[in-house]
Formats: C-alpha cells, structure tokens, sequence
C-alpha cells in the first residue's frame, strides 16, 4: 500500500507541475472556454479496463491548472500486475492544451529525459490507430529515485494524433483533449512495455476517443 501511495504521488506531482507551468506559459494565447462545452469522460468510467480497476479521481486545485481548461486525473490499478497508473485528461483550447509538452515541463521540475522522445502507435480495439508520443524521465537526488514513463495524445473530436507541431495542426480545432498516460516506476523496477501495460493504453484511449466522438 505504502509502495502504491508512492508511485501515485509521483504521478500526481508531475501532472501538477506540468498544469502549473503549461498555464503561466500560454494563458495570454487562450480564449474563453465554457465549462458545459468541456467533456470529462475519465470520472465517468466504472468499468475495468483490459483488467486494470479505476480508481478514485485525484483531486487538483483549479488554481494550479492553466485557465479556461478542464483537467481530470485518475489512478488505475492492476491486482494481478500489480501495478499503477494514472491518467489524466486535459480539455481546452488548442493554444493552451496542444503547448508545454512533457519533455519540456518535467526537464524543468528536475527530471532528466532518459533516451529520446518516441512515437508509439498503438491499434485500436474499434479499428482505428491511436499515436501517442513516449518518454522516460528520472530524478535522481542522495536519498531517492523517481522514474516514470509518459505517453500523451491529443484527441481533435475524430482521432487521437501525436502532431509534429501540435499547435498549428490543432489551430482551427475548438476544443483539444490532451491524454496523459504515467507509469510511475518504483524502487527495483525498470521501466517496461508489458502486455497488460499496452492493453490498458487501448483500452483507455479506445472508451475515451468514443466518448469524445460523439
């Protein structure tokens, strides 16, 4: 328990931390969103998904997320895998939500990225193709490690895409949904692709894009 609370609060920490500096950045480039046009389709899971049980939401402060935006975060778990994750869904603007990616907000909490930024793609269980960019990032300090893989996606109300240049392909777009995936990785793990790890990216991206399709 004591291990999950841990891996849960680094990916807490870091969905914060992106929020906070994703908004100080680009808040002078966003419009007005309505709340009621804003989707949250993540709260709205009460299913398992390919095994891995939602959680409860995390609760965030509105006054540490960008402006005119509607974020969501829940952990998952897995009994068997005995693993967490924790997703987090951004809704807005395309000049707020398509801005500040991972592999620029974690450099700037004191992450290193490990490797290179990837492209993934992943097939969907409706047929479709879902991309999303990866990254691995750790902190190193004298008495602590924390390593965590990233996947994020931007979904334009037809698919999910991972843009070269986001902001300019999203321009036109009304409203943007940014998916973050965390794979927190604890003390003796390593950072790896299981089986269980892509199914429940399908499975997730897949109900999600649904609902934001409709």
């Amino acid at each position: 328990m004591k291990v999950q609370k841990v891996a849960i609060g680094i990916a807490f920490a870091l969905i914060l931390t992106t929020g906070v500096l994703h908004g100080m950045w680009t808040n002078r480039w966003s419009g007005t969103t309505k709340e009621s046009e804003l989707r949250a389709p993540l709260a709205q899971l009460d299913q398992p998904l390919a095994g891995w049980v939602p959680g409860k939401m995390i609760e965030l402060n509105p006054q540490d997320l960008p402006a005119d935006t509607n974020t969501e975060s829940r952990a998952f778990s897995h009994p068997a895998a005995k693993g967490q994750l924790v997703a987090s869904l951004t809704a807005g603007k395309p000049g707020v939500v398509a801005a500040h990616t991972p592999d620029v907000c974690y450099l700037g909490s004191g992450y290193q990225l490990q490797g290179s930024v990837g492209k993934k793609s992943f097939p969907g269980s409706d047929g479709t193709k879902i991309e999303m960019y990866q990254a691995d990032f750790v902190k190193t300090s004298a008495s602590n490690r924390e390593a965590v893989r990233v996947l994020w996606t931007w979904h334009d109300g037809k698919q999910w895409r991972a843009p070269d240049y986001p902001r300019l392909t999203f321009f036109r777009t009304p409203i943007v949904y940014k998916l973050y995936i965390v794979q927190p990785v604890t003390e003796g793990m390593a950072l790896t692709e299981t089986e269980s790890y892509r199914n429940f990216v399908t499975a997730l991206a897949t109900e999600l894009g649904q609902q934001l399709t409709k």
